[in-house]
C-alpha cells in the first residue's frame, strides 16, 4: 500500500510540475497596432516606412545605431579606415547563420553592396553608389574602396541580402521578387503578412546579438487611429503606434497607458512636376515664380493648427528640425511665409493678369494657372491639407484640381506616367542626412526622384558632403544644398509632423525611448529586442490555481489513503475475532 501511495503521489507532483512549466513555457506575444502597412518585404522596391522597420527586424547591417545614437557594431565586430581615407576594412562576425542554417561570409556582403549599384534600385543605392571597389580578403574580412572619402560609410545601414537567395535575380527579374520568406540574419524571423491584417515574427533564438525577450511580435494593422486606440486601452495590442495628438487625449485618462511624444525625422512635402514638359501635366508649374508663389499663398501655420491640432510644425527645408546641427532654417526676406498679396504680385510679374468670372488667372496667351494635385486617400489628414491648400490657392487666383487616390495609384502617376502637376506625400529618414538629400540628385532619377528634378549644382554639393570628413564642414555643405532646394522649390516642405507613440506600461516593460524620444520607427531596433511583458496577475492566478488544485488532490489523496487504512485494520481485527 506504501507504494502504491508513494507512486501516487510522484504522479501528481510531476502533473503539478508540468502545469507549472506550461505557465512559465507559454508563448510570449507582443503586439503593435499600426496603421501603415509595408507595402514590399523586397528591399530593392519598398518605399513606406513600414517595411524599412521589417527590414531593420529580420536583416542586419554592418553596423547599427543605439539609443543614444552612435554607431556600434553588428555584422561587423570592427573596421579601420586607411591613411589616405578611401578603404574601409570591415573585420566580420564568424558565429552568424541565415534564417535557413546557411553560413553567412564576407561573400554576402559584396554581392549585396554590387547588387545594390548594379541595379541602381531602393533607398540604399545613394548611400553606397560613390564605393567603387568591394574586395573579400577572407571570409570575415571585407574592404572598400572610393574615389574620394565617405563620410558617413559607418551610418551605412544597407541590410546584407544572402546571396544563395538573391543571386537568381537580375534588375529586371527582382521587380517581381515578393521576398515571401525574408532571409535575413536578424533578431527576429519572418512568419507570415496577411494583408490589411497583420504581420508576424518569430523570435531567432539563434541570433548572434541579444535574444528579444518576446518569442512573437505582430504588427496588428488598423484601419484608422480609433480603432488602434480602443483596441489599447481594451488590452488586445500593448503598444499603438503613429498617432496624432488628438487621438491619444481620451486614451491618457488611462493611468496604465503612457505616451511617448517627439518629432518625426521626416516631412510631408508637395511635389512639383519636374519632369520633360508634355501634355500629360501643365507646364506653367516649371515656372520657379509660380512655384514660390503657390508658397506664399499657404498658411502653413493655420494648416498645422487645424489638422494637426497645432501637434505639427510648418515646414521649409529637407533635413528636418529633428535632426537638429543638419537642419538649415531660412531668415529674413529668404523665408517664405503666408503672404497672398506678395503671392498675388508675382503671379503678375508673370503676367498672369487676366482674371476670369471665377477668379482664376491666365496670361495673355490664354495660359491658364490650373493645376492637379494628387493625395493619398488612405491618409486624412493629407486629404484635409490639400482642401485647404485648394481654398488659399483660389484666394490668388490659382486653379487647384484634386484627385484623391490610393498609394499604388499615386505611385503609377506620378513615377510611370507623369499625369499630374503637384501631389502630396512624406519622407521619413535616417541618421544620416544624405539619405534624404540623394533623393533629388540626378542619380536617384527613375528610382527615388520621385518629381525628375535635376540640378548639376545640387549633385555636385552632394558629392562634396559626401567625402568631407571634417564634420564642420559637412554640416555647412549640406546646408548649402537645403539653402538651393529651397529656392529651386522641386519640393515644397508643408509641414513636420508631431508622432506619439502609447504603451500599456501594464502589460509590457523594458522599453527605454531613444534620445529622440521614440521608442519604435526610430533608428534602432533596441525595444524590439528589449521589450518584455509583464506577467500579470491573470497569469500568476492561473498557475497559483492550478498548483492550489494539485495541492488539494495530494491532500484528498493522503486523507483518503489514512482512512483506509484504518478500515483496513478494523476489518482484519474482526476477522481475527471472528477465528
Amino acid at each position: 500500500m506504501f507504494r502504491k501511495l508513494s507512486l501516487f503521489i510522484l504522479m501528481l507532483l510531476l502533473v503539478m510540475n508540468s502545469m507549472l512549466a506550461f505557465g512559465e513555457s507559454e508563448d510570449t506575444i507582443l503586439k503593435i497596432g499600426v496603421k501603415q502597412e509595408p507595402d514590399s518585404l523586397n528591399p530593392m522596391v519598398a518605399w513606406e516606412n513600414a517595411s524599412y522597420e521589417i527590414f531593420m527586424l529580420t536583416y542586419d547591417a554592418l553596423t547599427q545605431i543605439d539609443r543614444e545614437m552612435n554607431v556600434v557594431p553588428s555584422l561587423a565586430t570592427s573596421w579601420e579606415l586607411s591613411e589616405d581615407q578611401l578603404t574601409w576594412t570591415f573585420h566580420l562576425r564568424e558565429d552568424v547563420k541565415w534564417h535557413d542554417g546557411e553560413k553567412f561570409t564576407a561573400n554576402d556582403v559584396k554581392f549585396t553592396y554590387e547588387f545594390i549599384q548594379e541595379t541602381e534600385m531602393g533607398l540604399y543605392y545613394g548611400a553606397i553608389a560613390d564605393i567603387t571597389t568591394i574586395d573579400v580578403v577572407d571570409d570575415y574580412t571585407i574592404k572598400f574602396t572610393s574615389d574620394l572619402p565617405k563620410a558617413n560609410m559607418l551610418q551605412n545601414v544597407t541590410p546584407i541580402l544572402p546571396e544563395h537567395i538573391w543571386s537568381q535575380y537580375d534588375a529586371d527579374s527582382v521587380m517581381d521578387f515578393e521576398n515571401e520568406e525574408m532571409i535575413g540574419t536578424g533578431p527576429y524571423k519572418f512568419v507570415e503578412w496577411q494583408r490589411s491584417q497583420q504581420v508576424v515574427f518569430e523570435r531567432n533564438e539563434d541570433y548572434f546579438g541579444n535574444v528579444p525577450q518576446v518569442s512573437h511580435l505582430i504588427y496588428v494593422i488598423y484601419a484608422n487611429n480609433d480603432t488602434m486606440v480602443q483596441s489599447l486601452e481594451n488590452g488586445e495590442i500593448e503598444i499603438a503606434l503613429g498617432l496624432d495628438s488628438v487621438d491619444i487625449k481620451g486614451a491618457l485618462k488611462n493611468e496604465n497607458i503612457k505616451a511617448y511624444t517627439f518629432m518625426e525625422n521626416g516631412f510631408t512635402q508637395m511635389g512639383f512636376n519636374s519632369s520633360e514638359p508634355s501634355d500629360a501635366f501643365n507646364p506653367l508649374i516649371q515656372n520657379k515664380v509660380v512655384r514660390h508663389a503657390i508658397d506664399y499663398a499657404m498658411d502653413k501655420q493655420k494648416i498645422v493648427d487645424l489638422v494637426f491640432d497645432s501637434s505639427a510644425e510648418p515646414g521649409s527645408t529637407m533635413i528636418p528640425p529633428s535632426q537638429k546641427i543638419w537642419h538649415y532654417e531660412p531668415q529674413g526676406d529668404e523665408l517664405r511665409t503666408y503672404n497672398p498679396s506678395k503671392a498675388i504680385e508675382l503671379l503678375e510679374s508673370e503676367g498672369f493678369t487676366i482674371i476670369d468670372s471665377e477668379g482664376y488667372r491666365s496670361n495673355a496667351s490664354g495660359e491658364k494657372l490650373e493645376f492637379l494635385l494628387l493625395s493619398r486617400s488612405d491618409n486624412t489628414s493629407e486629404v484635409k491639407v490639400g482642401q485647404m491648400i485648394q481654398s488659399y490657392l483660389k484666394d490668388v487666383g490659382i486653379q487647384l484640381n484634386i484627385d484623391v487616390v490610393d498609394d499604388g495609384v499615386l505611385y503609377d502617376r506620378t513615377m510611370i506616367n507623369l499625369d499630374y502637376d503637384m501631389f502630396i506625400w512624406g519622407w521619413g529618414g535616417d541618421i544620416d542626412p544624405a539619405v534624404l538629400l540623394n533623393i533629388l540628385t540626378t542619380s536617384n532619377l527613375d528610382n527615388l526622384n520621385d518629381v525628375f528634378y535635376s540640378n548639376p549644382d545640387y549633385d555636385a554639393i552632394i558629392e562634396l558632403q559626401g567625402s568631407e570628413m571634417n564634420l564642420d564642414a559637412r554640416i555647412e555643405l549640406v546646408k548649402e544644398a537645403q539653402r538651393l532646394l529651397y529656392d529651386e522649390l522641386p519640393y515644397d516642405i508643408l509641414y513636420y509632423e508631431q508622432d506619439n507613440q502609447l504603451v500599456r506600461s501594464d502589460l509590457v516593460s523594458g522599453i527605454v525611448p531613444a534620445v529622440n524620444g521614440s521608442v519604435f520607427y526610430t533608428f534602432t531596433n533596441a525595444n524590439y529586442l528589449d521589450a518584455e511583458l509583464v506577467k500579470g496577475d491573470e497569469s500568476q492566478s492561473s498557475v497559483l490555481m492550478l498548483a492550489a488544485v494539485g495541492v488539494v488532490i495530494l491532500l484528498s489523496a493522503v486523507i483518503w489513503f489514512m482512512k483506509n487504512k484504518k478500515s483496513s485494520k478494523k476489518s482484519e481485527n474482526a476477522q481475527k475475532q471472528e477465528w
